[in-house]
């Protein structure tokens, strides 16, 4: 029997052509945070390289070669491929191009660099935001949050006060904010508890349960790429390169140092595995070292308090 000739689509625009695909996302229920990592790269590639679409093969692919050169980043190389190639490979599938241009470009090694915020600076860092004013308070709490519960930037971003129970004094991070797309709760100190019942005293009435709790000023939601900003003025106001993720760094850092076992950390940093968790539990072993200089039982043993001499021999001489 003859193979029938699949037929291609036509799309007027690149523009036409991402909405039916992040169509298709929607329909898969990824994450609106992936949606949006989606139609922002997809919409930079385009919009610098606007004769890829529509083009010839050559055209495609020279523009592919000039938008991954010069990343210096492979965090950043990789996230471009990561949502790059699945609309490529979909246009392709389409009939909309000739060929797939990322098809044979590898992710490159990534560098999940893990860095430390003493507790020092991160007392400096919440003396920066003015408390007198909405955005200063938002800014005050959403730090403090940010070291009490260590989750990520976006997760925290996306809480409303339908995900907050200030008599439980518990955080809801619901599954469809969730990197792992599992609800994880988060318990608050009643210090956490009392500073986000603090900022919203000052929420407008006519603000529905749908803005979320850490938003601007009229009531929309915060980008994550806008609360970066604001923290990476701060540190640069003590002298401290610093962003959102690093106070979920400090803080599972700092709950390692102070007796948490390795899974109640997993859990509170809602991790799938524990292969991520571990990452931190080893920039603690230096920690062990010096606790372990200080309390091993060989020092009881071997160490009497007092030196004794059991030979007649003089020290040092046989």
């Amino acid at each position: 029997m003859r193979k029938m000739k699949e037929l291609s689509v036509t799309y007027d625009s690149w523009e036409a052509a991402m909405e039916d695909f992040l169509f298709q996302k929607e329909s898969e229920n990824l994450r609106p945070r992936t949606i949006e990592d989606y139609r922002s790269h997809i919409s930079r590639f385009f919009r610098n390289h606007p004769e890829a679409f529509g083009g010839s093969k050559q055209a495609l692919t020279t523009a592919v070669k000039e938008h991954f050169s010069g990343t210096k980043s492979n965090n950043y190389f990789n996230g471009k491929l990561r949502t790059l190639s699945p609309f490529f490979r979909w246009l392709h599938s389409q009939g909309v191009i000739p060929c797939n241009p990322l098809e044979n470009i590898k992710g490159k090694k990534q560098t999940n660099r893990i860095v430390e915020l003493s507790t020092e600076t991160l007392k400096e860092l919440l003396q920066q935001p003015n408390r007198q004013t909405f955005a200063g308070l938002r800014d005050y709490t959403l730090m403090l949050t940010s070291i009490e519960v260590a989750a990520r930037p976006n997760e925290l971003l996306s809480l409303t006060p339908n995900d907050y129970n200030f008599r439980s004094r518990e955080l809801i991070i619901r599954e469809e904010h969730a990197k792992t797309h599992e609800q994880r709760t988060l318990p608050l100190l009643p210090q956490v508890a009392n500073a986000i019942n603090e900022f919203l005293r000052y929420r407008p009435d006519e603000w529905n349960s749908d803005v979320s709790i850490f938003c601007t000023e009229d009531g929309r939601k915060l980008a994550v790429e806008s609360w970066g900003k604001k923290v990476k003025a701060y540190g640069k106001n003590i002298d401290v390169h610093v962003t959102p993720y690093m106070f979920r760094h400090a803080s599972a850092l700092h709950h390692l140092r102070n007796g948490a076992d390795v899974f109640t950390v997993q859990r509170i940093l809602g991790h799938a595995d524990l292969n991520m968790t571990k990452r931190y539990l080893a920039l603690t072993q230096s920690d062990v070292r010096e606790v372990h200089s200080l309390t091993s039982p060989v020092n009881d043993i071997l160490n009497t308090g007092r030196k004794r001499v059991r030979s007649l021999a003089k020290q040092g001489k046989r």
